[in-house]
């Protein structure tokens, strides 16, 4: 964005407010057309636009997916057709965490790779490929509303501020208490290793201090009923916590040039964060390997020819023996089936403004390609899918209530 003319910081896009006409949001007059007929898909309008705006050569080994002979320098977009995901589903979706991990699973809406494969055109865009998302400025602007997102959970109760998901502790660790470990928001980050975990957590503090402005996506949002505050209550129970379904922005920073800008003076209060379990890897004598999570009996097998690299509460990260590559595994679990619901059938209310079409479903190869859990992007559609039933079944009612 600086290279053709921006001076401001990173903007967000507020798109679950217009999810349904998207379409025609005036982003795309500064941004250049949401898709092209061109062959390549190349943007050609815009300060963006082809010949004018050019793209870093791909890695050898990660090359984009384009046609032999296509332009390999253009910004490619070529977004579909079809609607985002709504503001009101996902902020019903979001008032059901009450601790990090179940909102890191808690896009239960499947809102960020709906917005990056709707906005992309699934393989035909750079937006839809988690290793060239970074290609389109709108990259910044969707993952600036992710962010949003997660800002706007933190001010539902103080704690949330400072709760993440660390790294687990081996129970054979000799400073582990085989039960319980602390993970530490003093730890240093991974990609930025020069700050900590605390130095990013809160938007208002030292190192970041920026702040969110109310928008039209942004709904009333507290607590479902019967959930509190972790001060008022105990969390919910960490095996009942949904997943994080994807790793396209870790992706994404694994592979960033590092910074020279080296931030070391933070006065960031240090924080106390929860508590998290341990866990045991078992060898098995096919080569795979079993990790057992010692506070809730749940377990991940890893397949043969992958060593554990990390441990999550949510899922493992294993590295290939043969090419070094990362992959995340999941527990395997049930797909939650779609259950329509009686007024589901009575959907004649299509053009009636509280109407909502329903986003298209994360197909496999995308989900699997992006280290997203397939079953639970499958879960996700369908829990989205019922959430949009239940809320054009309240929009039936509303219409027929307001014919007598």
């Amino acid at each position: 964005m600086k290279s053709v003319g921006w001076t401001g910081g990173v903007v967000y896009w507020d798109w679950p407010a217009v999810s349904q006409n998207w379409h025609a949001s005036d982003v795309f007059d500064y941004f250049g057309a949401y898709k092209s007929n061109d062959t390549d898909n190349c943007v050609l309008d815009g300060p963006f636009k082809k010949d004018e705006y050019t793209i870093a050569p791909d890695l050898t080994e990660f090359d984009r997916p384009v046609a032999a002979g296509g332009d390999r320098t253009c910004l490619r977009r070529c977004g579909q057709n079809a609607v985002l995901t709504d503001a009101t589903v996902i902020t019903s979706m979001m008032a059901n965490a009450t601790n990090y991990v179940e909102f890191r699973g808690d896009d239960t809406t499947n809102y960020h790779a709906i917005g990056h494969t709707v906005l992309g055109g699934f393989d035909c865009g750079d937006m839809a490929n988690g290793l060239f998302s970074t290609n389109d400025p709108l990259f910044f602007l969707h993952h600036g509303l992710v962010d949003k997102i997660w800002w706007r959970w933190q001010q539902l109760c103080p704690e949330f501020k400072t709760d993440y998901e660390g790294t687990l502790i081996s129970a054979k660790d000799p400073t582990s208490d085989g039960k319980t470990a602390n993970a530490s928001a003093s730890l240093q980050m991974d990609s930025w290793y020069w700050w900590t975990v605390e130095d990013v957590l809160d938007t208002e503090g030292d190192l970041l201090c920026y702040t969110y402005s109310k928008s039209a996506g942004d709904l009333e949002l507290s607590l479902n009923d019967g959930l509190k505050c972790p001060s008022e209550s105990q969390p919910s129970q960490r095996s009942e916590s949904r997943e994080f379904l994807d790793q396209w922005l870790h992706q994404g920073l694994e592979y960033l040039v590092q910074s020279d800008f080296m931030r070391t003076d933070s006065k960031v209060a240090r924080r106390e964060v929860r508590s998290q379990s341990t866990f045991d890897t078992e060898e098995n004598a096919d080569g795979t390997n079993t990790v057992h999570y010692l506070a809730n009996g749940k377990k991940i097998d890893i397949p043969g020819g992958y060593k554990v690299h990390k441990v999550f509460e949510s899922n493992v990260q294993a590295v290939s023996t043969s090419n070094g590559r990362p992959k995340m595994f999941y527990e395997t679990k049930p797909t939650v089936a779609y259950q329509k619901i009686p007024c589901a059938n009575d959907f004649n209310i299509v053009g009636s403004p509280c109407y909502l079409e329903k986003p298209p479903r994360v197909r496999e190869e995308t989900a699997i390609s992006m280290n997203m859990h397939w079953q639970q992007v499958q879960s996700n559609d369908n829990l989205t899918a019922m959430k949009i039933d239940e809320l054009n079944c309240k929009c039936i009612a509303h219409n027929k209530n307001s014919l007598h």
